[in-house]
C-alpha cells in the first residue's frame, strides 16, 4: 500500500518514521544549545522538561517501529533484510536503555545543578549516538525498506 502526501505525491513507506527522526533531532538541537555551564545555569527546569519532551518522543517511535516496522522486517522473504534488522534492533535496544538511565538521572531535582559538566559531557555523548543511529536507519535500514 502506498500512502499519498498531501501534495498528491506517494510517500516513502518510511515516512513517518524519517519525521519522527527529524523531531528527534530538533529536540537535540535544543538541548546541544545548552550544553555549557553559563547556558544551564539558570535553565536548569526548561532543560529537565526538554528531557522529559525528547524521552517523550523517543519512546513514541521506539514503540511505532516496535509495533509496525520490526516486525514486518523479522518476517521478510530476504535473509539478509531479516538478519539487518535483528542487529539493528538489538543495537538500539542497547542504545534505548542507555538514554532512559540518562534521562533518569538528569531528570531528577538538582542532579544539573550539582553535576554541569558531567551532565553535558554524557549529554553530547548521548546526542552523539543518537545521531549516529538515526543516519544509520535513514541512510541504510530505512533507504532498504523503501526499495522494498
Amino acid at each position: 500500500v502506498i500512502d499519498v502526501a498531501v501534495s498528491g505525491l506517494p510517500m516513502r513507506r518510511t515516512e513517518v518514521f524519517r519525521l519522527q527522526h527529524a523531531e528527534l533531532s530538533g529536540h537535540a538541537n535544543r538541548l546541544e544549545a545548552v550544553l555549557t555551564v553559563s547556558a544551564l545555569k539558570g535553565n536548569e527546569g526548561a532543560v529537565r522538561d526538554a528531557l522529559t519532551s525528547f524521552s517523550a518522543v523517543l519512546s513514541s517511535h521506539a514503540a511505532q517501529e516496535d509495533d509496525r516496522l520490526y516486525p514486518m522486517l523479522f518476517n521478510h522473504a530476504n535473509p539478509q533484510v531479516r538478519s539487518e534488522a535483528r542487529q539493528l534492533h538489538a543495537d538500539f535496544g542497547i542504545i534505548y536503555s542507555a538514554v532512559e538511565v540518562f534521562i533518569a538521572v538528569w531528570s531528577r531535582d538538582d542532579a544539573l545543578e550539582s553535576e554541569p559538566e558531567r551532565f553535558i559531557h554524557e549529554a553530547t555523548g548521548v546526542i552523539s549516538t543518537l545521531r549516529q543511529r538515526i543516519a544509520r536507519e535513514n541512510d541504510e535500514l530505512y533507504a532498504r525498506i523503501d526499495a522494498l
